[in-house]
């Protein structure tokens, strides 16, 4: 992400979600998710860097967020959906310097837009205006603080959005763009449940499982670079289901990624499920 931003935001920017990964209560006794099910909630930072912090299913976006946002950088930016908004989750990011881009929820308290308008696109597709929270729980953390919301109009779905950051700074189309990269994060997550995802854990203890997700995120990561240095126009599921069949063969990495033997198997579709293994919890 911040590799295709950095030309025009010298900040460092990350993405910040979770997912949720199913497992059988029954081997994992510590992954209480619901009556009869377990699971774990994995919530990711992402940008060169990757973060994770592992909670039970259950705990909520905000409790992962506040821990995983706790040692952010001042300074950053750092782009969510609005399972994320939090009045003292808001307060807490000003405080500590560091600009938020978020969805403003449907049923947020707050002045008038039109009141605090700052600038609008002349072909009325976007608007930039300053409001503050007035709701009674949003005031106990935000009473005295000012944000800024940005209307925009997208042509492909034919709907409005609204985005909500806490910085004078960013220029409408700047926030746009920073939430439009979010979905970054969401690919992240498909990669490893769809393309390197995990049959079955090794063990079953915690350290177990988060040691073979860990396993998985770095593969993806490794194989994501080499698909970028590659002179062969690779898909990413292309890729790894290239590199499944040819593990045990002589060859040298630079062959296999640049002058790829691609003949001897191209009757599979790349939308055959999963390039490596599948996810199953026990």
């Amino acid at each position: 992400m911040q590799g295709r931003l950095s030309e025009r935001f010298t900040k460092p920017v990350y993405s910040l979600d979770s997912t949720t990964i199913s497992l059988c209560l029954r081997l994992f006794e510590w992954a209480h998710h619901r009556r009869r099910k377990g699971g774990i909630k994995l919530h990711t930072l992402l940008n060169n860097d990757l973060c994770f912090v592992e909670t039970p299913a259950k705990v909520s976006d905000i409790k992962g967020a506040k821990s995983i946002l706790e040692n952010i950088p001042k300074g950053s930016i750092v782009v969510m959906d609005r399972g994320y908004n939090d009045y003292s989750l808001f307060k807490r990011l000003s405080e500590k310097g560091v600009t938020f881009v978020t969805r403003l929820k449907d049923n947020a308290v707050h002045t008038p837009l039109r009141k605090g308008l700052i600038q609008e696109d002349p072909d009325k597709k976007w608007g930039l205006y300053e409001m503050s929270f007035t709701g009674t729980q949003a005031r106990k953390h935000c009473e005295d603080m000012r944000f800024r919301v940005v209307q925009w109009y997208d042509e492909k779905t034919d709907r409005w959005f609204e985005f909500l950051t806490n910085s004078k700074e960013l220029t409408a189309p700047e926030v746009t763009d920073l939430y439009k990269d979010r979905w970054q994060i969401e690919l992240f997550f498909k990669r490893i449940k769809q393309n390197l995802v995990i049959k079955s854990f090794v063990g079953t203890t915690e350290n177990a499982v988060m040691t073979q997700i860990w396993t998985a995120a770095i593969a993806i990561l490794l194989l994501e670079l080499m698909r970028r240095r590659s002179r062969y126009n690779w898909t990413f599921c292309r890729l790894a289901r290239y590199f499944k069949l040819n593990l045990m063969t002589c060859k040298s990495l630079e062959h296999r990624l640049n002058k790829p033997d691609i003949q001897e198997w191209e009757s599979p579709p790349e939308s055959s499920q999963g390039c490596l293994f599948s996810w199953r919890g026990g």
